[in-house]
Protein backbone atom coordinates (compact mmCIF):
# COMPACT_ATOMS: atom_id res chain seq x y z
CA UNK A 1 0.00 0.00 0.00
CA UNK A 2 2.96 2.05 0.96
CA UNK A 3 4.02 2.33 -2.62
CA UNK A 4 0.97 2.99 -4.51
CA UNK A 5 1.19 6.01 -2.18
CA UNK A 6 4.45 7.24 -3.28
CA UNK A 7 3.58 6.00 -7.31
CA UNK A 8 0.80 8.59 -6.79
CA UNK A 9 2.74 11.43 -5.34
CA UNK A 10 5.67 11.40 -7.93
CA UNK A 11 2.91 11.27 -10.72
CA UNK A 12 1.24 14.17 -9.37
CA UNK A 13 4.62 15.81 -8.88
CA UNK A 14 5.80 15.02 -12.46
CA UNK A 15 2.20 16.47 -13.67
CA UNK A 16 2.77 19.75 -11.28
CA UNK A 17 6.02 20.32 -12.59
CA UNK A 18 5.59 20.29 -16.22
CA UNK A 19 2.85 22.42 -15.99
CA UNK A 20 5.00 25.07 -13.87
CA UNK A 21 7.42 24.67 -16.75
CA UNK A 22 5.33 25.23 -19.85
CA UNK A 23 3.41 28.31 -17.94
CA UNK A 24 6.92 29.65 -17.16
CA UNK A 25 9.27 28.95 -20.03
CA UNK A 26 10.54 32.25 -21.39
CA UNK A 27 10.19 31.17 -25.15
CA UNK A 28 7.25 29.82 -27.08
CA UNK A 29 7.92 26.39 -27.46
CA UNK A 30 4.45 25.75 -29.60
CA UNK A 31 5.88 28.93 -32.20
CA UNK A 32 8.27 26.67 -33.65
CA UNK A 33 6.01 23.44 -33.97
CA UNK A 34 3.36 25.76 -35.76
CA UNK A 35 5.54 26.58 -38.20
CA UNK A 36 6.08 30.69 -37.00
CA UNK A 37 9.43 30.11 -36.87
CA UNK A 38 11.15 30.47 -41.25
CA UNK A 39 12.91 27.54 -41.70
CA UNK A 40 15.77 27.35 -44.58
CA UNK A 41 15.73 24.18 -46.40
CA UNK A 42 18.77 23.21 -48.72
CA UNK A 43 18.12 20.50 -51.05
CA UNK A 44 21.72 19.12 -51.76
CA UNK A 45 22.10 16.88 -55.13
CA UNK A 46 25.71 15.15 -55.19
CA UNK A 47 26.15 13.46 -58.71
CA UNK A 48 28.07 10.58 -58.66
CA UNK A 49 29.14 10.36 -62.53
CA UNK A 50 32.07 8.17 -61.79
CA UNK A 51 32.15 4.30 -62.35
CA UNK A 52 32.59 3.20 -58.78
CA UNK A 53 30.38 3.89 -55.48
CA UNK A 54 31.67 6.71 -53.17
CA UNK A 55 31.48 7.39 -49.66
CA UNK A 56 32.28 10.55 -47.79
CA UNK A 57 30.17 13.93 -45.87
CA UNK A 58 28.43 16.59 -46.80
CA UNK A 59 28.98 19.87 -44.56
CA UNK A 60 26.64 22.91 -45.19
CA UNK A 61 27.36 25.76 -43.06
CA UNK A 62 26.99 29.61 -43.21
CA UNK A 63 30.42 31.62 -45.22
CA UNK A 64 30.34 34.84 -43.50
CA UNK A 65 32.25 33.41 -40.59
CA UNK A 66 29.20 32.76 -38.33
CA UNK A 67 29.98 29.22 -36.49
CA UNK A 68 26.66 27.88 -38.42
CA UNK A 69 27.28 24.69 -39.66
CA UNK A 70 25.69 20.94 -40.31
CA UNK A 71 26.93 17.61 -41.29
CA UNK A 72 26.30 14.41 -42.73
CA UNK A 73 28.78 11.44 -42.15
CA UNK A 74 28.99 8.23 -44.04
CA UNK A 75 26.63 9.61 -47.08
CA UNK A 76 26.49 6.74 -49.62
CA UNK A 77 27.21 7.95 -53.41
CA UNK A 78 26.47 5.16 -55.76
CA UNK A 79 28.07 5.34 -58.91
CA UNK A 80 25.90 6.74 -62.36
CA UNK A 81 23.27 7.88 -59.68
CA UNK A 82 22.14 11.35 -58.35
CA UNK A 83 21.00 11.37 -54.18
CA UNK A 84 19.48 14.14 -52.53
CA UNK A 85 19.89 15.02 -48.58
CA UNK A 86 18.08 18.18 -46.79
CA UNK A 87 19.33 20.03 -44.46
CA UNK A 88 17.40 22.79 -42.64
CA UNK A 89 18.27 25.81 -40.75
CA UNK A 90 16.52 28.64 -38.90
CA UNK A 91 16.36 31.81 -40.75
CA UNK A 92 17.57 33.68 -38.23
CA UNK A 93 20.67 31.58 -38.99
CA UNK A 94 20.84 32.18 -42.80
CA UNK A 95 19.30 35.07 -43.38
CA UNK A 96 17.92 35.98 -46.60
CA UNK A 97 20.57 37.59 -48.71
CA UNK A 98 23.34 35.58 -46.53
CA UNK A 99 25.56 33.02 -48.15
CA UNK A 100 26.21 29.42 -47.70
CA UNK A 101 28.83 26.41 -48.72
CA UNK A 102 28.09 23.21 -49.27
CA UNK A 103 31.02 20.54 -49.37
CA UNK A 104 31.63 17.39 -50.04
CA UNK A 105 34.20 15.24 -48.97
CA UNK A 106 35.33 11.28 -50.62
CA UNK A 107 37.69 9.18 -51.43
CA UNK A 108 41.51 10.31 -50.40
CA UNK A 109 39.98 13.10 -48.57
CA UNK A 110 38.87 15.21 -52.29
CA UNK A 111 36.73 18.01 -51.69
CA UNK A 112 33.95 19.88 -54.06
CA UNK A 113 32.43 22.83 -52.83
CA UNK A 114 29.67 25.19 -54.29
CA UNK A 115 28.33 28.33 -52.96
CA UNK A 116 25.01 29.23 -52.45
CA UNK A 117 22.30 31.69 -51.15
CA UNK A 118 19.19 31.77 -49.34
CA UNK A 119 17.36 34.13 -51.25
CA UNK A 120 14.49 36.22 -50.14
CA UNK A 121 11.42 33.64 -51.15
CA UNK A 122 10.61 30.64 -49.01
CA UNK A 123 11.24 28.10 -51.39
CA UNK A 124 14.16 25.46 -50.71
CA UNK A 125 17.32 25.92 -52.03
CA UNK A 126 18.81 23.15 -54.03
CA UNK A 127 22.58 23.18 -54.56
CA UNK A 128 23.86 20.30 -57.22
CA UNK A 129 27.75 18.58 -57.16
CA UNK A 130 29.37 16.60 -59.75
CA UNK A 131 31.90 13.89 -58.07
CA UNK A 132 34.59 12.99 -59.14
Amino acid sequence: MLCKKYSFVFALSTIVTAALFASACPFNVDAYAQGTQTVLKIDVKVTNNGNHDEHGTIHVFRSEGVAISKWLNDVYFPAKQTVTHTFTFLTSDIPPGSSFTTEVVYGDDIFKRVDGKNSPSSIPETVSIVIP
